[in-house]
């Protein structure tokens, strides 16, 4: 497999698997049934949403660019993201966005995904 197709891989497989933990910390938190139906389900619409806004910054993309542009986009990605998950939990769930959900989840998912892509970013830069 091509180093960029690889690096890819992983990176999509690290961003599915951290809003998965995400999910599972949010459940366990509170109290809410924690078992692998329900994590996915809590899950799917910030999965739905991450999938094209991830393709649109291109976040898997090997285009010769800085650490710092990818993480810059990153955190733009992450910011439309929960938008628009929040907004299509709110949908599923039959309730009004909610705003102060919209505020934690992105100021849970932002360190996480620039902390886990972070390394990876520089690490590849260098080979």
């Amino acid at each position: 497999m091509r180093q960029a197709k690889r690096h890819a891989l992983i990176l999509a497989s690290g961003d599915f698997f951290l809003l998965l933990i995400f999910s599972w910390l949010g459940r366990i938190t509170h109290h809410l049934p924690a078992d692998l139906p329900s994590v996915l389900k809590t899950a799917f619409p910030f999965v739905a949403a991450w999938i094209p806004v991830a393709w649109s910054f291109r976040l898997y993309h090997a285009a010769s660019r800085g650490w710092k542009t990818a993480m810059f986009r990153t955190f733009a990605a992450v910011l439309i993201t929960v938008g628009l998950g929040v907004q299509l939990r709110a949908w599923m769930l039959g309730r009004p966005f909610d705003a102060l959900f919209a505020s934690v989840t992105f100021l849970t998912l932002c360190p996480l995904f620039l902390m886990w892509r972070i390394p990876l970013e520089r690490k590849r830069r260098r080979t």
